[in-house]
């Protein structure tokens, strides 16, 4: 096919249209190359996403440890097993034995 016939054909002409052109050449580069681009758009909104998962799962966390923190303001006895537990505290003349099991692989 030659040049001439080319440009002879209807989409030909309307696909050179200037306006046609400068609005293909507008969303372009909107689209790829500006600050505010779509794909920007996309980045920051996955990352907001992401943020909010964090801010959910931290809500979470200072839930559990107020009510952890509120039991043991309450509770002498919760203190003493807290103690006992995390930190491996004792009492005068008892022994404290830790038992580790092991994982059975496959």
């Amino acid at each position: 096919m030659k040049w001439s016939e080319i440009k002879e054909k209807n989409w030909f002409k309307w696909g050179m249209n200037k306006y046609v052109l400068i609005t293909s050449l507008f969303v372009v580069w909107m689209i790829f190359f500006d600050d505010a681009s779509l794909l920007q758009h996309i980045r920051i909104d996955q990352e907001i996403d992401e943020l909010k998962e964090d801010r959910d799962f931290y809500k979470n966390q200072l839930k559990e440890v107020k009510t952890e923190l509120k039991k043991i303001q309450d509770d002498p006895k919760s203190i003493e097993k807290i103690a006992r537990e995390r930190f491996y505290m004792k009492k005068d003349k008892e022994d404290i034995f830790v038992v580790v099991e092991e994982e059975v692989s496959k």
